[in-house]
């Protein structure tokens, strides 16, 4: 699993046009796919897409502001990646872009893979002084997860 790690990690850091140490790069990248590790463990869910999506989701980005089609460019580019090299089968890419495609665009999934990295990048939301809303977490552990950081919203 390291090495699948570190091939996706390097191959967003390539592509990653901005800061490294910015709001959404690879400490971003490395707290959702903590996030992405914890979510995981639920029935159905795709560890693997759940870590390529850690890393590919924001790897697009033009800037650390409003950026509403980086989710696009980052499936883009994984079309333009071999599954194999990733590491994933072509149902597990189909997957890896239907996740990093919507998961600007504020919406739940009754998938519980693209539930659980909607729900791992959206957990990571206190980076941006943002406690996550559990009405927008796709799985029952996002939920509860999101339902116990609300008790610091007001700290």
């Amino acid at each position: 699993m390291l090495n699948f790690v570190e091939n996706l990690r390097h191959r967003a850091i390539a592509e990653y046009e901005l800061d490294l140490s910015g709001i959404h790069s690879i400490n971003h990248w490395n707290d959702v796919y903590l996030n992405g590790i914890i979510l995981s463990k639920q029935d159905g869910v795709d560890p693997m897409v759940v870590t390529a999506f850690a890393y590919m989701h924001d790897c697009k980005r033009i800037n650390d502001m409003i950026d509403p089609d980086h989710g696009k460019r980052a499936s883009a580019f994984i079309d333009t990646l071999d599954p194999s090299d990733l590491g994933l089968n072509a149902n597990q890419v189909i997957l890896l872009k239907t996740a990093c495609d919507g998961h600007t665009d504020g919406n739940i999934s009754d998938d519980p893979t693209i539930g659980a990295c909607w729900d791992a990048d959206r957990l990571d939301l206190v980076r941006c002084r943002m406690i996550p809303i559990p009405d927008l977490m796709s799985t029952e552990v996002g939920k509860i997860l999101a339902i116990k950081m609300q008790k610091y919203k007001n700290v």
